[in-house]
């Protein structure tokens, strides 16, 4: 909160929502002044946001996720943004490449978070990333804010990115518009919102086929700039069936795995050169394999995805 006020002028409006919080967040809310909005019980991420948007009296909405750090020049550019440019309606925001957490699992996502930004080759882009965009509060409430049958924070930011792509809407990527991720991950947390998120999604693409609608994005990237990683999530779990069948059948398995791993690497080239340049080979080895557990996670919760929705019919 002191990041943010000292980035924005004296007439912003400060709208924080306490989603019932088990920590000390609601008493250190009343040390600002900001309009602190209680939820009456544990609601998720959606009817949060869109909590505070129902509250507020500006023409632009910024959401900020709790876990980022606003940079000083960051939240000045975004009324300027909107000002100059009258056709663009939501502007993306991006994460800072440097992390605060210096733990593997850590340095891991919030590199791969950067390497997918700067993967983008324009600045029109289809989907958001909810932990730091801006939209003009008109269309927030014509496109009908955040889906809140979607309890957790794993696909909400999609969905609605898909209807705001599906109506149009422009969106654009400012890179002005910094945060820092102060998030740390444990490696079994890391791989559980793996899972969740790709179980998440996958519900996702399967309810909008079965509304008769094609899935705009999955990410701010198109589809055809995430081939590498969608390629990733197969053949991680083939590596790690052959190399556990290499143990009972022997070399053709054994030269299978290496072949495989041989493969995602390739696959994810760019990501693992650029974590080597940056923190050096061991680092980058590391999150090699934190990334191939990563996306044999992101395989598991496809899966688990198909089976709700097919067999047991569970939508959301």
């Amino acid at each position: 909160m002191d990041a943010v006020f000292s980035s924005i002028s004296s007439d912003t409006e400060v709208i924080a929502v306490d989603d019932c919080s088990s920590d000390s967040s609601s008493g250190i809310l009343k040390e600002f002044p900001c309009k602190v909005i209680t939820m009456a019980e544990n609601s998720g991420p959606a009817a949060s946001r869109n909590a505070g948007a129902e509250n507020s009296s500006g023409k632009a909405l910024i959401f900020l996720d709790s876990d980022v750090l606003v940079f000083p020049e960051s939240m000045s550019c975004v009324s300027d943004f909107f000002e100059r440019n009258n056709k663009v309606h939501v502007i993306q925001g991006i994460y800072d490449m440097e992390s605060e957490k210096a733990n593997l699992p850590t340095l891991a996502r919030d590199y791969f978070k950067f390497h997918k930004l700067s993967k983008l080759k324009r600045n029109e882009i289809l989907g958001i990333n909810s932990f730091c965009f801006a939209i003009r509060k008109e269309v927030f409430d014509e496109v009908g804010g955040f889906n809140e049958k979607i309890k957790t924070a794993a696909s909400e930011d999609t969905d609605f990115a898909m209807r705001l792509a599906g109506s149009g809407y422009k969106i654009l990527l400012e890179k002005n518009l910094k945060v820092r991720h102060l998030k740390s991950y444990s490696l079994p947390g890391l791989l559980g919102v793996d899972f969740y998120k790709a179980k998440a999604k996958m519900k996702l693409i399967l309810r909008r086929r079965g509304e008769g609608k094609a899935p705009v994005t999955i990410s701010l990237n198109r589809f055809r700039d995430v081939i590498p990683e969608i390629i990733s999530v197969f053949i991680s779990p083939l590596f790690f069936l052959s190399a556990g069948l290499s143990i009972f059948y022997g070399k053709l398995f054994a030269l299978f795995s290496l072949c495989a791993l041989a493969f995602f690497w390739a696959l994810n080239y760019d990501y693992f050169s650029m974590i080597c340049k940056n923190r050096g080979y061991f680092i980058s080895l590391g999150c090699f394999f934190i990334f191939l557990f990563e996306m044999s996670f992101y395989f598991s919760g496809v899966i688990a995805a198909l089976i709700e929705y097919i067999v047991f019919r569970r939508r959301y």
